[in-house]
């Protein structure tokens, strides 16, 4: 912008100056109008298909060096490598949505932005190999899978040992680029799902290229599939309740996968024949989740609602309730508790683990010897308190938060929490410590109190 003004203010100047000028008469033949000079534009220079794939070749040998594969060092010839160049895939974008909704436009936007970063971050995506790798490099390795398994050497003994030295690191089917590639978008995808929400799913398609240079075999395309929330009434407790089947879209809008339990993992809350019951969320209970999560941001807790709907759900009963874990980054930060209604399993609200029903809370209580108000006034029942504290082992309260099973909360950083929702808030437990020691004298006293009582005096 400040370049724009300058080129206008010096442009404004020099046609002022001009008009300033004194005027110069036309028939003075010793003054003439100087002819323009146009520049000359540098011809323009050929392509170099070579120099256009440079950092293809470079970065495939680097990854062949790390799976201990040879492959590269038999390819030598320009024709071979303009070849495996041709078969590798572009990546592309967002190319259409069909939705149930008429507005869409926010996300062709940050989903185009979500696929671009998971395809060319570098990371574990196969984890047999010593250094990081993007999908980018999954398209490399494609390219050199199919470029050995068609022979394209003119050896084919020599093709099937380099292929299998390439195969070591995945699935010998040679279609480890479109499982982790589908498995990833299924993971994009339910960083948008919700119950009570739009239901998104993506799939992506290949589209041939016809450019004159023939540098790739396709182009991906991705498609973005939304819909509208299921819904459905029950009858809970003798009321009508609004609920939605927690269903998860998988790809596209052929595939499905319906959240249930198996009915063994029941116990007596449910007396009927069938082996699984589907699983069902009333919109409190997400409501909840969002409220008792926080500092994590909104995109996270989607993203591991789903993962832990999409897995088998191994719930835990106790004194009549059902509680199904819920677990950010393998740490069980709370549960959903259930109840079964007309062969429905419906959950009805989430705790964090340390409410006081459950299992850890309880325990930590019991421990401690705290209310239910002292928890919630020393800030036990915030994630904040754990996410911003550490827990060294010289701490006196370390024994009560290891027995308790709340130790691992510990663990739990701010990476999934947005920088404006940070805060660096410190627990003091050194008030802690003093107001457990002070439960403990209480309770011993009350014993010593109830011992020494003479029972047949206060009965008189």
């Amino acid at each position: 912008m400040f370049i724009k003004s300058y080129i206008f203010n010096c442009q404004s100047i020099i046609v002022h100056q001009t008009e300033l000028m004194p005027t110069v008469e036309s028939n003075n033949p010793k003054i003439m109008a100087k002819p323009k000079l146009r520049k000359k534009r540098p011809p323009i220079a050929p392509f170099n298909k070579m120099e256009a794939i440079k950092p293809f070749i470079i970065r495939l040998h680097e990854l062949c060096k790390a799976m201990n594969c040879e492959a590269m060092q038999h390819i030598n010839s320009k024709e071979a490598i303009l070849r495996l160049a041709h078969l590798r895939y572009k990546i592309g974008a967002i190319n259409h949505i069909y939705s149930d909704y008429t507005y869409t436009r926010p996300y062709k936007s940050i989903f185009n932005k979500l696929i671009k970063a998971m395809l060319k971050t570098h990371g574990n995506t196969i984890q047999a190999i010593p250094i990081k790798t993007s999908f980018e490099d999954l398209t490399y390795l494609d390219a050199l899978d199919k470029f050995l398994k068609d022979d394209y050497l003119q050896n084919s003994s020599l093709s099937d040992k380099l292929l299998k030295q390439l195969r070591r690191c995945y699935d010998d089917d040679g279609t480890m680029f479109c499982e982790k590639l589908l498995k990833s978008l299924m993971q994009v995808s339910f960083i948008e799902n919700l119950p009570d929400e739009a239901l998104l799913s993506i799939a992506y398609t290949p589209a041939p290229i016809t450019h004159k240079h023939h540098l790739f075999r396709a182009e991906l395309n991705f498609q973005l599939y939304l819909q509208r929330p299921k819904k459905e009434y029950l009858s809970i407790n003798g009321q009508k309740r609004l609920v939605h089947p927690i269903i998860l879209p998988l790809y596209a809008n052929t595939e499905f996968h319906q959240a249930s339990i198996n009915t063994k993992q029941l116990g007596n809350l449910y007396q009927g024949d069938k082996e699984h019951l589907n699983l069902y969320i009333q919109p409190h209970a997400v409501q909840r989740l969002r409220d008792r999560i926080t500092p994590i941001n909104d995109m996270f807790i989607k993203l591991f609602f789903s993962l832990c709907m999409l897995h088998t759900i191994e719930p835990i009963y106790r004194a009549g309730k059902l509680y199904i874990p819920y677990q950010l980054n393998d740490i069980t930060i709370g549960y959903f508790v259930t109840v079964v209604a007309d062969d429905k399993v419906v959950i009805k609200t989430f705790i964090l683990a340390t409410h006081a029903s459950a299992p850890e809370g309880r325990k930590f209580q019991k421990l401690t010897g705290f209310s239910k108000h002292d928890m919630s006034y020393w800030d036990i029942t915030k994630l904040d308190t754990f996410i911003n504290n550490d827990m060294p082992k010289d701490n006196p309260l370390y024994a009560y938060f290891k027995e308790s099973g709340l130790l691992p909360l510990f663990e739990l950083d701010d990476s999934q929490v947005m920088p404006e929702d940070k805060c660096g808030k410190e627990a003091n437990w050194q008030h802690i410590l003093k107001c457990i020691s002070k439960q403990q004298e209480l309770k011993n006293l009350s014993q010593k109190e109830l011992q020494n009582m003479n029972l047949a005096e206060a009965m008189a």
